[in-house]
């Protein structure tokens, strides 16, 4: 991976951490999210009209991913009213890269190496021990629910997106 791709990883990694830690701490979640997905609303209007439009194979995947981001915004919105972002956003996102990583090799016939699959599970693992003791506390089986659907939502569209784009023709055209 070179220097520029890692570094747009990092910053989006970043960027999601700190718009769930507002959607956790903000008075009005439902709002937030509300302006979460304005700002990409804007910024897909901005992508479609600078890029080519993406190719008609890729529209069902497009259509995929805007249902499959409902729920995970609905699940992400229930997730936080019930649980910590301590515990919610560890889960989510520890268990993603491992269903994305199962669901790719299930549904696209990637296969990755045995290094691959030892990164990605020690990553997951540390994530998912950002949790704490979740798993043996007080914490409500609810929570812990509603954290794992939000991860296998995380999981399901960046997997539809990844098959989609890669129809596409144009990655910023899809994204936008």
């Amino acid at each position: 991976m070179n220097f520029d791709a890692f570094a747009i990883v990092l910053f989006a990694a970043l960027l999601h951490a700190l718009w769930n830690a507002f959607v956790k701490a903000a008075d009005d979640r439902f709002a937030i999210l509300g302006l979460i997905a304005s700002g990409h609303v804007f910024l897909g209007i901005a992508l479609a009209i600078q890029n080519p439009f993406p190719a008609a194979e890729s529209w069902p995947f497009i259509a995929g991913s805007t249902v499959i981001h409902f729920g995970y915004y609905y699940l992400l919105y229930h997730s936080y009213r019930l649980g910590d972002l301590s515990q919610v956003y560890p889960i989510a996102r520890g268990m993603a890269p491992v269903l994305v990583a199962l669901g790719a090799q299930v549904f696209a016939g990637e296969s990755l190496p045995p290094a691959a699959w030892a990164g990605i599970l020690i990553a997951s693992l540390g994530i998912f021990m950002m949790a704490g003791d979740i798993f043996r506390s007080e914490t409500p089986p609810l929570v812990v629910l509603s954290a794992l659907a939000t991860g296998v939502m995380i999981a399901s569209y960046s997997l539809v997106d990844g098959m989609g784009v890669r129809l596409a023709g144009t990655s910023l055209g899809y994204i936008g």
